[in-house]
């Protein structure tokens, strides 16, 4: 039940944020804080994590309100999973033990913004995103192989007999 309080308190607050900022409509909008640039990848990574947001937010049939929340959750889950990697005091399985806590929390807080179909249809987007993420770490893992040559001169499964070295 406590938990429950303070999840409607913490939607409370942020719809309470959301709603007085859009209330100052006199006042510039703020500057965003500047998008970190990948290496090789610039402005097309930003554009493309722009346009998955919107794709996910209208596949899923957000409303206003709802969006505003899921934002600010997305916003804080990031930030606090950036805070933990970046604990150089915490070890490697502790790491591992806090953030598998920290992304309950936000599962839990996002299905709270969200009606049930809603939320099962968000869990199905990042199934397959995160499929499609494991295929492309596959991909670059073979591809790393086979520029080494695999161990020993050998692409990962060659079979094929190698000369001996002299």
């Amino acid at each position: 039940f406590d938990f429950m309080k303070n999840v409607i308190l913490a939607f409370s607050a942020m719809f309470a944020m959301a709603t007085a900022s859009f209330a100052q409509n006199a006042a510039p909008a703020p500057a965003q804080a500047p998008v970190k640039e990948m290496k090789g990848h610039g402005k097309k990574m930003k554009d493309a994590a722009e346009k998955g947001k919107g794709q996910v937010n209208n596949a899923l049939g957000l409303s206003a309100e709802q969006e505003t929340s899921f934002k600010a959750l997305n916003r804080a889950h990031q930030a606090a999973v950036a805070a933990v990697d970046k604990d150089k005091a915490l070890a490697k399985d502790a790491k591992s033990a806090k953030i598998a806590e920290l992304k309950a929390k936000y599962e839990a807080d996002v299905k709270g913004v969200m009606n049930d179909e809603q939320y099962g249809k968000w869990l199905a987007l990042r199934a397959k995103r995160d499929e499609k993420q494991g295929d492309k770490k596959e991909d670059k893992k073979e591809e790393r192989n086979e520029k080494k040559g695999g161990k020993h001169g050998k692409a990962k499964g060659d079979k094929s007999p190698q000369p001996e070295a002299k």
